[in-house]
């Protein structure tokens, strides 16, 4: 009984190509994900150390778009409007920064290799991104 139990825990189920495959594509887009968050966080270190306004600036878009989504829940449509207006100026702002340092518009925002599933491989729909299936194909000519 003792040899049956070691045997039976020994034993690994074999994993399916199918889930082998997509184990494999899944670490193709975390690979990808890394990277581009190194080179995002790049972008960003480069401009907030020549324009610190920026990285303030940022913080406020995010605080102002948690208040509208607040607002939004709430149905306040004067608040709503006047996050809007906020948003706006600060969008202006940064972006009048950067042209003025001579940066590209978006140069802070983040960087995806698909933009259409931002590096998931899955759609918002739920369907499989067209980068999926060429990934699939990389697998398949390796």
């Amino acid at each position: 009984l003792k040899y049956v139990d070691a045997v039976l825990r020994n034993t690994k189920a074999p994993e399916s190509k199918t889930e082998n495959v997509a184990v494999k594509i899944n670490k193709m887009y975390e690979e990808i994900r890394a990277k581009n968050e190194a080179k995002t966080k790049e972008n960003r270190s480069v401009v907030f150390s020549q324009i610190p306004r920026i990285k303030d600036i940022m913080k406020e878009l995010g605080e102002e778009g948690l208040k509208q989504s607040q607002a939004l829940i709430r149905r306040d449509k004067i608040a709503i409007s006047e996050i809007q207006k906020k948003i706006t100026n600060l969008a202006a702002e940064k972006a009048e920064l950067l042209k003025r340092a001579g940066f590209d518009p978006n140069i802070t925002d983040r960087i995806y290799s698909c933009p259409k599933c931002k590096d998931t491989g899955v759609l918002e729909d739920g369907s499989v991104c067209s980068c999926y299936a060429e990934k699939l194909e990389e697998l398949n000519g390796k």
